[in-house]
């Protein structure tokens, strides 16, 4: 499993990202379309979208070959 650990969560605007390794995260919506996309590097990233909606997104993280996807609660 990946050791990633995101905050806060909900998020307005930004939120940080603490990753073991440097990779990739893909934000998408609810209806499966990509936002944003970030390049990560190890340690704390911060990742900052343009104004969003309020609602529910998911981060696709990839950290090498492995994956993994965390929930989102965007405010406004």
């Amino acid at each position: 499993t990946l050791d990633i650990q995101l905050y806060p969560n909900p998020a307005y605007g930004h939120c940080y990202l603490r990753s073991e390794r440097g990779g990739m995260a893909e934000m998408f919506n609810s209806l499966g379309q990509k936002v944003c996309d970030f390049p990560l590097h190890m340690g704390v990233n911060l990742l900052q979208w343009h104004p969003l909606p309020a609602g529910i997104y998911y981060l696709r993280i990839r950290l090498g070959e492995n994956v993994a996807v965390k929930k989102v609660m965007v405010g406004n």
